[in-house]
């Protein structure tokens, strides 16, 4: 499953005809039950979930660090960041590997996603702003809405919003140390 959704989300990476500018692709994935989006513009990949690293002065932002293909990824823990436990780790984990930013150096981080659903594709216009109740269950600043599919309701996640600018350069910096030793 994982495999055959790995080769889907490549072959929707690749270049394409220009689409009419409303269109949103989006993967669906799941953490502690909570249906979740993110654009495939900032996905760059979908790894299996291995061991996470857990070094003692690690940036309080992340859960760990990943090491996939010669690069360390900072794993990001939507259930750790918001509702203080972490996602449980089994067969069907995975990271999606995201950008945080357009830069060409911009920062990729992996959010940790207990099983990854399908792709789908929306009108912007199908992009509802939260409700006020979800606005005082949780921190929304990282979600730009909620949007139908199927039978649920996907909360969009916006990737350039998951970690504070403060958080980015605290980050970089301990990746930039930790190669430099």
């Amino acid at each position: 499953m994982i495999l055959a959704l790995m080769h889907a989300c490549s072959n929707a990476l690749r270049p394409r005809e220009a689409e009419p500018a409303a269109s949103v692709p989006c993967l669906a994935f799941r953490v502690s039950g909570h249906a979740f989006a993110v654009r495939m513009t900032r996905l760059k990949e979908i790894v299996r979930c291995g061991i996470i690293a857990v070094p003692r002065d690690k940036p309080g932002c992340v859960r760990g660090f990943y090491r996939h293909n010669q690069h360390l990824f900072p794993v990001i823990d939507l259930a750790r960041r918001y509702s203080g436990h972490d996602t449980d780790i089994h067969d069907r984990s995975c990271l999606l590997i995201v950008t945080l930013d357009e830069a060409k150096d911009a920062l990729q981080v992996g959010i940790l996603a207990e099983e990854v659903g399908g792709l789908h594709e929306f009108d912007a216009d199908d992009i509802k702003p939260l409700p006020d109740e979800a606005r005082r269950l949780m921190n929304v600043d990282v979600l730009d809405g909620l949007v139908k599919a199927s039978r649920e309701y996907l909360m969009i996640l916006a990737a350039e919003r998951l970690l504070s600018r403060d958080e980015q350069h605290e980050l970089r910096a301990y990746l930039d140390e930790l190669s430099s030793s």
